[in-house]
């Protein structure tokens, strides 16, 4: 009789053993599903102009994507240029000096940076960086 119990409770032991690694797995399978979210990508490709030197990465609290045939989104979710600025007042609000990070595509014209960099500007932005790639 007693030998029967001790093997059901080597059974048990080693089924229990093995509950934390289960728990273990579906903390990491959560954690995977939920960091894979937090990743923003645009809402159409962007390959930045090429630049050669040091890379600098500081953090922006705002993008904006400008695509080749020049559409517009910001922070991954697409705008008009009549809204454009409408947004930008609506996002940054009162602060007095968002750190604004422009990703336009290498191929768009210069002149379409710098009318969207007017339209920052009257939106209030006083801090823009433009997004190069290394070549």
């Amino acid at each position: 009789m007693g030998l029967g119990l001790e093997t059901r409770r080597r059974r048990d032991d080693s089924e229990a053993a093995v509950l934390p690694l289960i728990n273990i797995v579906f903390l990491l399978l959560a954690f995977f599903i939920i960091a894979g979210q937090l990743t923003r990508l645009p809402p159409f490709e962007v390959n930045p102009p090429m630049v050669a030197g040091d890379p600098v990465d500081t953090p922006a609290e705002v993008t904006v994507h400008m695509a080749r045939d020049g559409a517009l989104a910001i922070d991954s979710r697409r705008v008009s240029r009549d809204r454009l600025e409408q947004r930008l007042v609506e996002m940054i609000g009162s602060d007095a000096g968002p750190r604004i990070r422009i990703v336009a595509d290498g191929e768009v014209e210069a002149n379409t940076v710098i009318t969207l960099l007017k339209q920052m500007k009257a939106a209030g932005v006083r801090t823009t960086e433009l997004t190069t790639r290394q070549p």
